[in-house]
Formats: structure tokens, C-alpha cells, sequence
């Protein structure tokens, strides 16, 4: 009830600015999807269920914007993440703009952000840049995306965050970020100290006719606490797609070291804890550790639709614990996976999809190794308002 009060407040406020341009926007999105999933110990299990946001993320948002000047221009974007077949926050419940909530200025010198967005390597900001353009799928599919070529935690949304974009010069632009404290809600983390989680990056975006290249470094530094005081991440991207006109290939790599494992709660095979709780290691625990990533995708263009394939590979090795205590074991963990998608558009802001994908996921570990096997194929719609 609260939330609701605060987004009419913000839209009676915003309604009466004369100046200002308001939109609001989102996207509906919906899937039926069969999952098959094996890992050790446990057997299979076949499901099915109805999800939300499996091709593009189901969305409200408002953008307004405000001419200052003919070379200066004010804009505001809030926007959230929801789960369709539920209606509740899909991501979290502590912040009521989980996507982003900036404040930007567009200026000859640059566009500059503040507030609350993702990284530049994430899919789901105005201010991401890698992401939307090394896949040839949507950013709702798990380790079959391009996007898990980072197989890592850490490219999702950031509080407290200064960020600027470059004027274009001869196809190149730069990104760059600062965030002072990654999650605001963690108890006890003081922006700016090395109590909080704080977050830095440079990206590069090289666009010449039909070519996209792109490089970004960024680093985490990580928060310190009673379990250790972790060493900084170092992490490397490159990437970029070419369009033939028949075709548009993409591809990508990474590599990083010092990066914190996603040990992310619900389906295990989509992310590098796959099956760490079946595996004999404690899940509740913070790893890291380094490892490479690769991608490659292909999107065909046809008279009625889109065919998009991409592939992915991962290994990380070196899993340590916070306080750089190696995890029993010396776990290694290698992932490779696949999946097709079509889409059809009923309309310009209505499409169809199906997909099917196929993953497997091994931990090699002096006790308690295995693989994990994930399947899924789907079909669903999204609607753009």
C-alpha cells in the first residue's frame, strides 16, 4: 500500500510539470516452460510451470525528461521488475525501483548519471552497454544467454552509483562508473568505507557501420567482515557483434580472478553453485575464485520471425573461502550449454516466442564431484506498452 502511495505521488508530481515530458512504460512478458534438471544424489525431476520476464524482463517504468536548454537536457527514469504470474517484486522487496532509479543529465560533454542502475556490463539499465549487445538472445535465459559468460555474481544493479558516457568521437565511447556502496540495505555498510561493497568500471564501445566492438575492466571491492577481509576482483570483457545482413554473429570472453561465486537461492543450475548444496560444500558461505568465460551466437532474420542460437562455455578453479582459505576439495567447475530460440511479432509491440536449451554443469572435487544436467524448452509472449 505503501509503494502504490509513492508512485502516485511521484506521477501527481511529475503530471504537474508543464515542462517536462512523462511516459509510462513496461513490459508484459509470460511463458509456459518444461525444465529437466539431474544432479548427483538426487536423480531427475521434470516440472512444469508458468514463468514471467523469459525473454525480456516483465517491467513498469516512467521516464520523464526536461529541455533545460538547446544543449542540456534533464532526465529521470524509475523502473521495476515484476513477476507476471504473481505480481510481486521478481527481484527484491527492499527497494521499489529495483531495475533503476537515475537522475541523468544529457549535455554536449556527455550524459551523466546518478542514483541507482546497473552496470555497464549487466542487460537490465539504461546505462548498460556490453550486455544488449553479445548475445543473440533475450537476457532472461539463464546460462544459455551470452550473458553468462561472466558465470559470476556482480552485474546486476548498484545503489549509490556516479556514472558518465562519453560524447561519440570517430565510433569510440566510454563508460565509466563509480559506486560508493553497492546495496544500501546491508546493515552496518558506510558508504565510501570498506565496510561497503564498492564497485568501479571503464568500458569501451567502438561502433563503425556494422561492426560493435567493446572492452571493459571492472573491479569489486569487496566489503570487509568478521569472515575476512577478501581481496579486490580484476575482471576483463571483450566482445561485439557484426551484422552480415543475411546473419549477425556475436561473440564474447571474459576472464576474471578474485570474483564472488553466485550462490544464488532457487533453480541451482543457473548459476556456478550449481548443486553446491549437493555437493558437500555450505551454500550460506561467500566464495571466490578465477575462471574464464566464452559466447558465441548467431540471430537469422527471417520473412515471418527471428531464429537466435548461442552457446556457452565457463571454468572457474581456485574457489577460496573470504578469509583466502581454499575450499576443501580444490573444486573446479566447467559449464557448457546451448539453446535456440523463434521469435514471430503478431504486431510491433507483440511477440511469440518458443526455445528449447540443453547444459551440463561438472564439479571436479576430491569428494562429492558430479555433473549436473539442465534441460528446458519453453514458449511465451511479451507485449510492449
Amino acid at each position: 500500500m505503501k509503494k502504490s502511495l509513492i508512485v502516485a505521488a511521484l506521477l501527481g508530481a511529475l503530471a504537474f510539470q508543464a515542462q517536462a515530458e512523462v511516459t509510462i512504460y513496461g513490459v508484459a512478458d509470460a511463458s509456459i516452460t518444461y525444465q529437466y534438471l539431474k544432479t548427483p544424489g538426487h536423480g531427475s525431476t521434470n516440472t512444469v510451470s508458468m514463468d514471467s520476464g523469459t525473454d525480456r524482463g516483465s517491467r513498469v517504468g516512467i521516464h520523464a525528461t526536461e529541455k533545460l536548454s538547446d544543449r542540456t537536457q534533464v532526465e529521470v527514469i524509475l523502473e521495476d521488475q515484476f513477476a507476471l504470474d504473481s505480481g510481486v517484486q521478481q527481484q527484491d522487496d527492499k527497494h521499489l525501483f529495483h531495475r533503476e532509479a537515475t537522475l541523468n543529465l544529457n549535455t554536449d560533454y556527455g550524459r551523466f548519471g546518478f542514483g541507482r542502475m546497473g552496470t555497464s556490463m549487466g542487460q537490465i539499465s539504461s546505462w548498460c552497454v556490453v550486455g544488449p549487445q553479445i548475445s543473440a538472445i533475450g537476457p532472461g535465459y539463464g546460462p544459455y544467454s551470452g550473458t553468462s559468460v561472466w558465470f559470476t555474481s556482480g552485474q546486476s544493479q548498484m545503489d549509490n552509483t556516479i556514472a558518465w558516457r562519453s560524447p561519440r568521437f570517430g565510433g569510440l565511447a566510454l563508460t565509466a562508473q563509480y559506486s560508493g556502496n553497492v546495496d544500501q540495505t546491508v546493515t552496518g555498510a558506510v558508504e565510501n568505507k570498506a565496510s561497503a561493497e564498492r564497485y568501479a568500471s571503464l568500458t569501451g564501445e567502438f561502433k563503425r557501420g556494422a561492426l560493435t566492438l567493446l572492452a571493459a575492466v571492472d573491479s569489486h571491492l569487496w566489503a570487509s567482515s568478521a569472515a575476512g577481509n577478501p581481496d579486490n576482483s580484476l575482471q576483463f570483457t571483450v566482445g561485439g557483434n557484426y551484422d552480415f545482413g543475411p546473419a549477425q554473429l556475436f561473440l564474447a570472453g571474459n576472464y576474471f580472478d578474485h570474483m564472488k561465486l553466485a550462490l544464488a537461492a532457487g533453480n541451482p543450475s543457473w548459476y556456478i553453485a550449481s548443486g553446491f548444496d549437493d555437493f558437500g560444500v555450505d551454500k550460506a558461505m561467500n566464495y571466490y575464485a578465477k575462471g574464464y568465460g566464452v559466447s558465441a551466437g548467431v540471430s537469422v532474420p527471417l520473412s515471418y520471425g527471428k531464429i537466435g542460437f548461442n552457446a556457452t562455455y565457463n571454468k572457474v578453479k581456485d574457489v577460496e573461502t573470504a578469509n583466502g582459505t581454499a575450499v576443501t576439495g580444490n573444486p573446479e567447475f566447467e559449464r557448457a550449454a546451448g539453446t535456440v530460440t523463434y521469435e514471430y511479432p503478431f504486431s510491433k509491440r507483440t511477440t511469440f516466442y518458443v526455445s528449447a536449451g540443453y547444459g551440463e554443469q561438472k564439479m571436479d572435487r576430491a569428494t562429492n564431484g558430479g555433473t549436473v544436467k539442465f534441460a528446458r524448452a519453453l514458449f511465451g509472449i511479451d507485449h510492449n506498452f
